[in-house]
């Protein structure tokens, strides 16, 4: 856009478009992954002596949201009408970060609502993953927990499925979580110096992704069984989970729908209340995910548990540790050497034993905990009618050995 001033002297204005990712030329997008991939292997240092003072690195962007979402006073970021804003101002720094590289780049946005109606239209989760977004000249490979019925599936061929969550095709392989390979200080970080939540004691170097959140899938509202839908095949008087009130237990499906629900609300409360929770939340569960810890498995090696009724929680239960580390319930160790496993640097509850001194104490304290879900007596007692409260505490608090868990970077602080 061409402006003369009373000056005589002309301005050139150049208006930048944001777009869905796939509908960028090859150009565009190549020159987009061009610059991000300089943002995700340069120090700030090293960058801004070569593009100027707007550049920040990866690594700078995520310990700022670490900062700000793993204070142990409150979440900055998230629960509030603070979410749309604050991470605005964070996508604005990015794209001029991006733009001290190439000024004709700008931040694409994702449609995830196509793909996860692509898995809801297929019925087969394979959807998700075989999407464009997950290949190598887009963000890398996401898949790395194979569906059970999926298994002989020629789509996660030997070597495409790994365990340890690390991306494994395209350009953002072994993205470095260190702070001090980004030459970062910082007050906010896990037990082995990562850019990851202080609840969080992740000790692989690189960036993770995993699939599922405590052996449960989070995907879209339709699809095939894998969707576990609580009211599916329960009796009308059961709770669903996701009419409940409240920002810990509003999260279900992410499709369509939910957006549309959410461009319906009158007001700006409304809005910026809801807008981070169903239509945007579970993404985070599904490529960012949590392993190492399989609640459905702990409690039904333990009790006569309904599944659906363990996932009604066991999906939220990545904010329920979050609030119980910032309450003061759950304890984390604050520095492990690298060689330290996992096993030994787990976060833990100091006062469990006086939690689950009987089944009375332990339901009063999983109230305490979320009374909305906790306080709904189908939640804390199995088929047979015996109160679990024991074992549910044990199993937040990774009271079990097989209870080590890892929380990929989409679903954590940073």
């Amino acid at each position: 856009m061409n402006l003369a001033s009373s000056s005589g002297k002309s301005y050139v204005f150049g208006i930048y478009v944001r777009r869905e990712l796939r509908t960028l030329s090859d150009s565009d997008r190549d020159a987009f992954f061009d610059a991000a991939e300089i943002v995700f292997r340069v120090p700030t240092t090293e960058g801004q002596a070569l593009y100027g003072s707007k550049y920040y690195s990866a690594g700078y962007y995520g310990a700022k949201h670490n900062v700000l979402s793993g204070n142990t006073n409150c979440d900055h970021m998230h629960d509030g009408l603070g979410f749309v804003t604050s991470h605005s101002a964070l996508t604005l720094m990015f794209e001029q970060t991006l733009q001290a590289i190439n000024p004709r780049v700008t931040v694409p946005y994702w449609d995830y609502t196509i793909d996860i109606t692509a898995y809801e239209l297929s019925g087969e989760l394979s959807s998700f993953f075989d999407s464009e977004i997950f290949g190598e000249d887009y963000f890398g490979s996401a898949v790395t927990t194979i569906p059970e019925d999926d298994i002989d599936d020629d789509t996660y061929a030997e070597g495409i499925v790994d365990p340890s969550g690390r991306i494994l095709t395209g350009r953002f392989t072994k993205v470095e979580m260190s702070l001090d390979y980004w030459g970062i200080t910082s007050n906010v970080y896990n037990a082995y110096g990562h850019i990851r939540s202080p609840w969080n004691n992740n000790n692989d170097p690189y960036v993770n992704r995993f699939n599922t959140t405590y052996g449960f899938w989070a995907v879209g509202s339709g699809g095939d069984d894998r969707r576990r839908r609580l009211h599916a095949d329960t009796p009308s008087s059961r709770s669903d989970h996701r009419q409940l009130e409240g920002s810990s237990v509003e999260f279900g499906s992410v499709d369509c729908g939910t957006v549309y629900t959410a461009m319906q609300y009158a007001t700006w409360y409304d809005f910026g209340k809801k807008i981070e929770y169903q239509p945007h939340g579970p993404v985070h569960t599904l490529i960012g995910g949590v392993y190492g810890a399989d609640y459905n498995t702990a409690l039904s090696s333990r009790a006569n548990v309904d599944s659906k009724f363990v996932e009604a929680w066991a999906l939220l239960a990545f904010g329920l540790f979050k609030d119980m580390w910032r309450s003061g319930k759950v304890e984390c160790p604050t520095s492990c050497s690298d060689d330290t496993p996992i096993t030994e640097c787990k976060c833990y509850c100091p006062n469990l034993d006086r939690w689950t001194a009987n089944s009375t104490y332990a339901n009063d304290y999983l109230r305490r905990i979320d009374p909305q879900i906790f306080g709904n007596a189908e939640f804390t007692t199995d088929l047979d009618g015996n109160d679990i409260s024991i074992i549910i505490l044990n199993v937040l608090c990774n009271a079990y050995d097989e209870l080590n868990p890892v929380i990929g970077e989409s679903l954590q602080s940073s």
